[in-house]
């Protein structure tokens, strides 16, 4: 796999290229059994029409032929629509099945402080590989993210949408865990609580996805989380010293409730769910909320995908899914 994140990033365009990240179990093995297993990538560009007429002529064979027939107008606009993305599978590098995802960047920004979709933020909610970037955001510098920093979409950086994606997922799994449950508890609890933020409502769910993967991604990437959210937990305790107390060595989390915890807590989630923390069905609400965007983003993708995905490739990414599935009854 080394060689492999080494000579990935030198096959696409770089040109327009903000970023190559790689996600998902493909790079971070969730349990001890060696999978073959196809690798996720997530690509932000700056100038999608420009990226996908570069890319086809260097890696042609990863597209569809309907898709080369109508050229890098028909992508970029297929790309604009429901989450934003446009997705090639199942293309051969190296001896690994491969599926990248390109995304532009202002709506990689948007989703990521919107959580329009709840696509790619929450793809970032977990941990990613970044196997190239601008030297921008090439080590997402904390020193640089100001929670307190007006947002402007526009205007902002990759670096500091990511860390504020992040930030906003950790404050609302604490916000929520503190309604729900006594006022201390683990890491694992939070782990657990930020994945779901981007599962529930996903229609795969359904008939076509592990019913155990945010388990066996906690159990898997545990210490990649830890490391993650461990800064952002650090800026919360210096923030709030006489409210939040971090256990580093039990993993645990300890609040006293306040209303400036909770006014700061409110202050640091996405904006949309802010009005709804003063009603007392806030955890119903903002899950319905969630899960009507998860839900229609994956069927956006779905839909795309069956466009998109070379027929003979998408059945099998079907028939893997479903087994995974069934396996997981």
């Amino acid at each position: 796999m080394n060689i492999f994140r080494r000579e990935i990033v030198k096959i696409f365009p770089k040109t327009n290229t903000n970023l190559i990240c790689g996600y998902g179990s493909g790079f971070f093995q969730q349990n001890s059994k060696v999978e073959e297993k196809m690798i996720d990538m997530m690509i932000c560009v700056n100038d999608s029409l420009s990226w996908h007429k570069e890319n086809i002529q260097q890696n042609h064979q990863h597209y569809s032929g309907l898709m080369k027939l109508f050229g890098p107008k028909l992508i970029s606009t297929l790309q604009r629509c429901g989450e934003k993305v446009y997705f090639n599978t199942g293309s051969q590098f190296l001896g690994h099945s491969i599926k990248y995802g390109v995304i532009d960047s202002n709506s990689f920004k948007d989703d990521l402080l919107l959580w329009k979709n709840m696509y790619i933020s929450g793809r970032f909610h977990k941990p990613i590989e970044m196997l190239y970037s601008t030297p921008q955001i090439k080590n997402l510098d904390l020193h640089q993210f100001n929670v307190d920093k007006p947002v402007n979409i526009q205007k902002c950086d990759l670096s500091f949408a990511i860390h504020r994606n992040r930030f906003m997922a950790l404050s609302t799994a604490i916000l929520m865990l503190s309604i729900e449950k006594e006022n201390t508890f683990l890491f694992r609890n939070i782990f657990q609580r930020i994945s779901n933020l981007s599962y529930g409502g996903d229609v795969r769910t359904y008939f076509a996805e592990d019913t155990k993967k945010v388990e066996k991604i906690i159990n898997g990437s545990y210490s990649k989380f830890v490391d993650i959210y461990q800064p952002y937990f650090k800026i919360l305790s210096d923030t709030l010293p006489n409210d939040i107390f971090i256990d580093e060595d039990k993993h645990t989390i300890t609040i006293i409730k306040s209303s400036k915890l909770n006014e700061y807590l409110k202050y640091t989630i996405e904006p949309i769910l802010q009005e709804l923390y003063t009603k007392k069905s806030f955890i119903p609400q903002f899950n319905k909320i969630l899960q009507k965007r998860v839900f229609w983003s994956s069927i956006s993708q779905a839909i795309k995908c069956s466009i998109t995905v070379k027929p003979s490739i998408s059945i099998r990414y079907i028939i893997r899914k479903m087994n995974k599935f069934m396996n997981s009854q």
